[in-house]
């Protein structure tokens, strides 16, 4: 009889650890799903993922949309739904480039934060890549980013095959996290 309580326990412990780590894995798998594009965002506006350590029930990340405006570069930043995250002029690093909206497509990065810590500012904000390689730094930050993204680049094009995340928090120093 006590053999086949033991057997029963163990059989539940075991049915509820394998149902623990079922729930986990889909989570994960629906906080990577890209959401449906809130229907006030242009059609041009791209999902870009950012990493979570957190189990979300939501994706996890931003809509980003980019347009030349006047004689600057105008970026907003999104949540899963629409609500706004960031919304600001951007210049282009290197500064001599030069792009038309086609060409204002952002991509996910596996070299850049998607948010880093700005001095200037004194909070977080957005950096964003587009497609030929040229990093969007909000204006605001733009002189603070670019000993940031110029020690990235020459990180990351040293190491190729593996990402690295160099980070800035609000002490001004800078780690890196691979």
């Amino acid at each position: 009889m006590t053999s086949k309580l033991y057997l029963c326990i163990l059989t539940g412990i075991s049915g509820s650890i394998v149902f623990c780590v079922a729930l986990i894995a889909c989570l994960k798998v629906l906080s990577q799903q890209q959401p449906h594009r809130p229907a006030r965002l242009p059609a041009t506006a791209v999902w870009r993922p950012t990493p979570s350590e957190e189990l979300l029930l939501r994706p996890h990340g931003d809509w980003v949309t980019c347009r030349n405006q006047s004689s600057s570069i105008r970026c907003v930043l999104t949540d899963a739904v629409g609500s706004i995250e960031y919304d600001g002029s951007f210049a282009p690093f290197p500064a001599s480039a030069v792009l038309s909206d086609d060409r204002l497509v952002p991509v996910t990065s596996d070299t850049l934060s998607p948010w880093v810590w700005s001095n200037h500012a004194n909070r977080f904000v957005p950096i964003i890549q587009v497609e030929d390689g040229t990093v969007l730094t909000p204006d605001e930050s733009a002189g603070d980013l670019r000993a940031y993204i110029e020690r990235i680049q020459k990180v990351s094009s040293g190491l190729k095959q593996v990402p690295v995340y160099l980070e800035y928090h609000p002490a001004g120093t800078p780690y890196f996290n691979h």
